[in-house]
């Protein structure tokens, strides 16, 4: 099964090789504060590798995201679902030069679609920093509903239900 997905200005695919400089670029940069801040290189590494590994146990995972015109990495997406987590996340880390020109929007609407319509996910859920404004945005942008704010590792952040579910909660 092929697990590209395309939009309108971007191309989405399976993590390779070839995606992890840019990967590792991201994790040493400012980009990275509202998730974990900056890491190490085995830190990336082993994310990376996560990423791809999720794939391999789940059907389903994180994509890259190109900009279709100029083949420039947009930045990543996708659906992560460990074992003790009972909902599968919808989480996105975009490049500096990609943050504010729709390019989440447009690739979250078309991973949140590929998971109702073909993994038959009903219940997606996403997680934020409080502090996080762009990610704010964005869930408002999908109709997502905060449910929950809470803290973790001394931080808030916000439990997002995205879809359908986001309407009966």
């Amino acid at each position: 099964m092929d697990h590209d997905l395309a939009t309108e200005r971007q191309h989405l695919h399976k993590p390779e090789i070839g995606d992890y400089a840019e990967y590792a670029s991201f994790w040493k940069s400012e980009g990275s504060s509202f998730i974990t801040g900056r890491l190490p290189d085995w830190g990336f590494w082993l994310q990376f590798s996560a990423m791809l590994g999720h794939w391999s146990l789940r059907n389903f995972g994180w994509w890259t995201l190109l900009e279709r015109a100029s083949g420039k990495v947009v930045g990543w997406m996708g659906l992560f679902n460990p074992p003790h987590d009972p909902d599968p996340e919808l989480g996105w880390i975009l490049t500096e030069w990609a943050e504010g020109k729709g390019f989440a929007t447009e690739a979250a609407l078309a991973v949140r679609d590929y998971a109702q319509t073909i993994l038959g996910m009903d219940r997606i859920v996403s997680y934020f920093d409080d502090e996080d404004v762009r990610s704010k945005r964005l869930a408002a942008c999908l109709d997502a509903k905060c449910i929950v704010t809470d803290s973790f590792l001394g931080k808030a952040y916000h439990l997002n239900l995205h879809g359908s579910a986001a309407g009966a909660a």
